[in-house]
């Protein structure tokens, strides 16, 4: 089933928003995706189908702009690297994001 909007153990998350898929080597390379479907299935597991955003950080502004598209990915939402949804905010014609709290290196 598609959905809209969706709440997993009380984290809202809608179409639009911004996810992190994944984090590189640097506390600044992150990958993000905007959420263009949400899907659930029949044992109630949900699956975001995302557009990847190349993104770049922009620390005048504490926040990364997105550049471009780096292609598609569908997850559940168990895979996510973090589980906060972000918002995107638009400045003209660019478009930024960003973070809730930090992100912590591993490995």
């Amino acid at each position: 089933m598609q959905c809209n909007q969706v709440t997993v153990k009380g984290t809202a998350y809608k179409v639009g928003y911004v996810v992190i898929l994944a984090q590189g080597a640097s506390v600044n390379d992150i990958t993000f995706g905007v959420v263009k479907i949400i899907l659930m299935d029949r044992n109630q597991s949900v699956f975001l189908v995302t557009e990847e955003k190349i993104s770049k950080h922009m620390p005048s502004l504490q926040a990364f702009s997105f550049k471009g598209t780096a292609g598609w990915k569908c997850l559940p939402i168990a895979d996510l690297v973090d589980y906060q949804p972000l918002s995107v905010y638009e400045r003209g014609s660019a478009t930024y994001v960003t973070l809730k709290h930090g992100l912590m290196l591993w490995g």
